[in-house]
Order: structure tokens, then sequence, then C-alpha cells
């Protein structure tokens, strides 16, 4: 079984709904299902590859259910990509009150090497702040000669120098992430972080994951139409402030 199989499969055992709502935002993406259930997904950035829409893809989408949507996580196309992940979230949410603080794993690299995979435009200067020493592998970035940034294809022979990597949504979109099943095995530590990652108990070890990083209602009495409203004008899921982002230990 490879890793979208573990993804899809996981999702489909799950009842399936008919969706309210489903926004594609700037930065995120959200879905709410009309039995309640809610998700946050993921938006490629615009600037690393272009928000190209199809027309069939805008109809397929009209009227899917989450079954449907959740089988497009297989899709490198962004617009099917972030309805995808957002049902995914919706399916398979993280569950309410579990989860580390995001600060609990702020020394835990202890000033080793951190790969990041799969460019995001909050993350990277979130992580500086906590003064970790990252190798970022991201072409776009590496047009603008941003520091400490290598180019995608010198993600595998780099590995070697690391001892934690840290990989978002957009990895799994464009595939990087398959590339390093071989690598990640032995590292000290692998983050995948949503949205559009699906909280699962089991299967993410065999794909070398040890934590997921997935983002929460700061209180149960925070709405999550109004963050996905945010979402819908161009929000960032990373820094809404109603959402906090929580550290999952995965077997």
């Amino acid at each position: 079984m490879n890793f979208y199989e573990l993804v899809v499969n996981a999702a489909l055992a799950q009842s399936n709904c008919e969706v309210s709502s489903l926004v594609l935002g700037w930065h995120a993406s959200g879905i709410f299902l009309s039995d309640g259930r809610w998700g946050i997904g993921a938006v490629p950035d615009p600037l690393k590859e272009a928000h190209i829409v199809r027309e069939q893809h805008t109809r397929n989408l009209i009227g899917a259910s989450a079954h449907s949507l959740a089988q497009l996580i297989v899709s490198p196309f962004p617009q099917e990509f972030a309805a995808a992940s957002a049902a995914v979230s919706a399916l398979l949410p993280p569950p309410e009150g579990e989860g580390l603080p995001l600060d609990s794993i702020r020394l835990v690299t202890k000033g080793e090497k951190v790969a990041v995979l799969g460019y995001h435009r909050s993350i990277i200067p979130f992580l500086q702040d906590w003064n970790w020493e990252l190798m970022i592998f991201d072409d776009y970035s590496m047009k603008k000669k941003c520091p400490n940034v290598y180019p995608e294809s010198e993600m595998l022979k780099q590995l070697d120098d690391v001892s934690w990597v840290w990989i978002t949504a957009e990895a799994l979109r464009d595939r990087a992430f398959l590339e390093l099943q071989g690598k990640l095995a032995g590292m000290k530590g692998v983050f995948l972080q949503g949205g559009g990652v699906a909280w699962l108990n089991s299967g993410y070890r065999d794909f070398g994951v040890s934590y997921l990083v997935l983002p929460h209602r700061a209180s149960p009495e925070i709405n999550p139409f109004d963050v996905i409203a945010r979402i819908g004008v161009g929000g960032d899921a990373w820094s809404d402030s109603e959402l906090v982002w929580k550290v999952h230990s995965v077997q």
C-alpha cells in the first residue's frame, strides 16, 4: 500500500456526506460537510505555481461528495488538491483536546540541521524565530537568492547531512515526499504539517513520519465557520488567532 492509498482508504472508511460549502482561498482551503464536520486544506503558493483554473475540474468539484473529493488527494493539480486536502481533513480530523502545544518541540532539534520540504511562506520565518538551523529545498526561493536555500534536485543528497525533516502538504502534492521514502526512516524526527493532512492513529510510521502538526480550534466555543470565512477571503490558517497548532506523535 502506498501513502495515498493509506489516506484514501482511511477517508473512505468514514461515513460519506454531502458538501455544504467549499472555499479555495489564497493560502488555504476549507470545507463544511452537511453533518457539521469541517476541515482545512492546503493551497499551493501562487508565487511558486500559477493557479490555472480548469473548467472541467471546477464542474467536477461542484456537487461532489466528501468521498469523491477525498479521492482527488492523488491529484497534482492545485484546484483539485486544495479541495481534496480539505475533504480529507474533515473526514479524518485530529481528536479534540489531544496533541502537545507546538512550542513543546521548540528545543527538540538541539541545534541540529532541519530540512524543510514543501514551500510554505509562513512556516519559514516561524522556524527561524525558533533558531532552528534550516536547509530549505525550494527552487523558487533559489531564484530570489534567499539564505540557506538549496535546489529541490539536491534533496536526496543533502538529507545525509540532516537529522530532522519538516514536510508540508505541498510536498505531498508535488510528489517530493515520495522521493524521500528511503531516507526518512533513519531521521531522529519527521514532522508532517497540515492543513490538508489527515489524522491517522497508525500507518504513518511506515512512511517515515513521526509527528503530525495539525490545526485545532483554540477553544470549543470558536465557530469554525468564522475560521473558514477568513480563509475564503485570503486568510492564512497558520496565523489565524482562533486556531492553535498541536503536535501529534503517530504510530
